[in-house]
């Protein structure tokens, strides 16, 4: 009822549940209404400039339009009538013959032999006579009956010619020959073919040398528009061709028509200059140095049908087969697991930029990814500067929770951290400021400690104790409060792990020595290393393009993590963007070749995407289905996804339990020691 052919002037959408649900998803989730208007603003401010440019293949920004679903469009035409589907999504890129984007042979052989001419009478071959122009006579086939009858009929002509260049290419012809060049005997060799009669003055002024057997009758130079030159005419008889035959050299052409190598090139540069043609690497296995020619239309179909077919490759596989090579590829299966600090490196840069509960980190994660899992390890990796740990999340605590006692500031077991490889920490905190307001919140020996570290850089406990002049103990509950608020980390781990061993347990308080008069005891243990700030307070946020940067990184860290990304596996992810972001930038990696899309897990609505070697895995694990392993998962392991692709509800990270998969289907939860118990005994087998 809202169409504009049946209703005229602005429409106010009535206020009800699904309408607003609707709207909110077309203008919020699958486009950016407000980005767009912030675009329009600053166009009309005259703070962005537009230009205009012609290029060779479509902008990012054109490609939505050009390939929009059908009903983007308003009238019923055909889809076959729609030409902006002839517009290929991939990027053309100079090297498409090996590596992941690769074409694929068989689309380009499809394609080929669906451009040459399928001709099944005469006319029909007259009609492919005026595309191709000239035709040697190797190329006939089958055709020469028809051909024999056009000759007969005077509407094709007979032609003898050789190599040998006219007076002008001669001059520009260099000298020395290349790979696939003739010598001067073969060049000089008489080739024969047919030309179209309306084609003769094109093939007279590309081959000024060529014996035709027949005289050309009068009608067939009526209404032509002047006579072409010899560039003009060999550049038709190259488009003619390039258009039937697919990717190619100029050398392979040149051979193939008896023209010189060099001509054929000239035409083809010119042909590239005006769009027509591109040049590269397309055919898998040519040599690294070959330089291949093909027509934007035909190149345009390969690119569809590679993508086509790399989606076909695998069947969908189900939500259980997804958790098992989930298993596999973050190595929790038995036997898949990693070793030593190299392995702690891989992992934590697998799961970099997702928190957990801090306990979850030592206590589950690692030793389950990790064979005999040691914390010097990870304690030296801290120490050395390879790996970072703290809150990626700032915390800024309301006016009420302000109100509320100071142990709401204080970190616990259940507060979430992360860890992250020190070289990409910056990009994976939350942007923004932490300002006035939000310091006031702290605590007045946590403010201390900030201007401290402010002024002095990464200090040690006893020195920030000295110069601020409060306690440890009190040091020690200001820093902890930073770590909470994401402001503070440690250079090693020992710190973080006295706080999680003490658990809900009182720190032990000073006492006095009974044999030392006035002695105090410290507390046995003390927080060790270094403390830095891992924000600092006013920081500003980042730019557009670092924050078009941070999407990409998180785009490619979840590819990284999971190696098939669908939308309900952000259900975990807390730092992640959103879905309508990621979706354009993994199409924007598809059209490279970069990464695979299409329907890898069935049971999923929306858009997939792959690695490559993720779904080489993913198709191993389908081949092994009778395989029913059995995986012991803790609760707050990323590898918790129940009621996320599997039936039932959600166990919370937190619960402190753990999930029994066997052959990928959660059988049981429950306490972990129990858990434990039931494999010792094989009755997980049974189950």
């Amino acid at each position: 009822m809202a169409c504009q052919d049946n209703h005229a002037g602005p429409i106010t959408p009535p206020d009800h549940p699904l309408v607003n649900e609707t709207m909110e998803n077309c203008f919020t989730e699958a486009m950016d209404v407000e980005g767009l208007r912030a675009l329009i603003q600053r166009i009309e401010r005259g703070e962005l400039r537009t230009a205009a440019v012609d290029t060779h293949v479509p902008s990012p920004m054109a490609h939505e339009i050009l390939n929009a679903n059908p009903f983007a469009f308003l009238d019923d035409a055909p889809l076959e009538e729609r030409r902006a589907r002839a517009v290929s999504l991939r990027r053309v890129n100079v090297d498409l013959a090996g590596g992941v984007g690769a074409l694929d042979q068989a689309a380009i052989d499809d394609v080929k032999s669906q451009a040459w001419p399928d001709v099944r009478d005469a006319d029909e071959l007259h009609d492919a006579l005026l595309s191709l122009v000239l035709l040697p006579t190797q190329e006939l086939g089958t055709w020469r009956e028809w051909m024999g009858e056009l000759v007969a009929a005077g509407r094709a002509c007979p032609i003898t010619w050789s190599r040998e260049p006219s007076a002008a290419s001669r001059e520009s012809e260099p000298e020395s020959k290349g790979p696939g060049t003739e010598s001067r005997g073969e060049a000089g060799a008489e080739k024969e073919g047919y030309v179209a009669t309306e084609r003769v003055e094109w093939v007279r002024a590309a081959l000024p040398a060529a014996k035709f057997e027949a005289e050309t009758p009068a009608w067939a130079s009526r209404g032509a528009i002047g006579s072409p030159t010899e560039e003009e005419a060999v550049r038709r008889i190259v488009q003619g061709w390039m258009e039937a035959i697919g990717p190619t050299t100029a050398v392979g052409l040149a051979q193939r028509l008896r023209l010189l190598p060099g001509r054929v090139e000239a035409a083809l540069l010119v042909l590239e200059a005006g769009g027509a043609v591109l040049r590269g690497r397309f055919t898998p296995g040519v040599d690294a140095a070959t330089r291949e020619w093909c027509e934007r239309r035909l190149l345009a179909r390969i690119h569809r049908l590679t993508l086509g077919r790399l989606r076909r490759e695998i069947e969908a596989v189900a939500a259980a087969d997804l958790l098992r090579f989930l298993f596999r590829w973050q190595h929790v299966h038995p036997g898949n697991q990693l070793h030593g600090r190299d392995g702690i490196l891989s992992v934590i840069g697998q799961l970099q930029g997702m928190e957990l509960p801090a306990p979850a980190w030592e206590g589950e994660v690692l030793p389950a990814r990790i064979a005999r899992y040691s914390g010097a390890d990870l304690e030296q990796l801290c120490l050395s500067g390879a790996v970072a740990w703290g809150r990626l999340r700032l915390r800024n605590d309301s006016a009420e929770d302000k109100e509320m006692a100071p142990r709401r500031q204080m970190l616990t077991r259940s507060t979430s951290l992360g860890m992250a490889l020190r070289e990409q920490l910056p990009r994976l905190l939350e942007a923004g400021s932490v300002g006035v307001d939000e310091m006031s919140g702290l605590s007045s020996t946590a403010r201390a400690v900030v201007r401290h570290l402010q002024t002095r850089g990464a200090s040690f406990l006893l020195e920030i104790a000295r110069t601020t002049g409060h306690l440890e103990s009190q040091i020690e509950e200001a820093l902890w409060e930073l770590v909470s608020r994401g402001l503070v980390t440690g250079d090693g781990i020992a710190g973080l792990r006295l706080l999680l061993a003490k658990g809900e347990a009182k720190r032990e308080p000073h006492r006095r020595f009974r044999a030392i008069r006035g002695g105090l005891a410290r507390a046995r243990h003390v927080p060790v290393g270094r403390w830095s700030l891992l924000r600092e307070p006013g920081e500003a946020g980042i730019g557009q393009a670092a924050a078009e940067e941070v999407e990409e990184i998180f785009a490619r860290q979840l590819l990284r993590r999971y190696g098939v990304v669908l939308r309900e596996l952000l259900a975990r992810e807390t730092r992640a963007p959103s879905w309508r972001t990621l979706l354009g930038i993994y199409r924007r990696l598809e059209a490279r070749g970069e990464i695979r899309g299409g329907r890898f897990v069935d049971g999923f609505s929306g858009e997939q995407f792959a690695l490559p070697e993720a779904v080489e895995a993913l198709r191993a694990v389908r081949r092994n289905r009778e395989e029913r392993e059995v995986v012991l998962v803790a609760a707050a392991d990323p590898l918790n996804l129940v009621g996320i692709l599997t039936p039932g509800g959600r166990v919370s990270p937190l619960s402190g339990q753990a999930i029994l998969y066997v052959g990928g289907v959660p059988v049981e939860v429950g306490e972990p020691h129990s858990l434990r118990a039931k494999l010792r005994r094989g009755q997980a087998a049974l189950t």
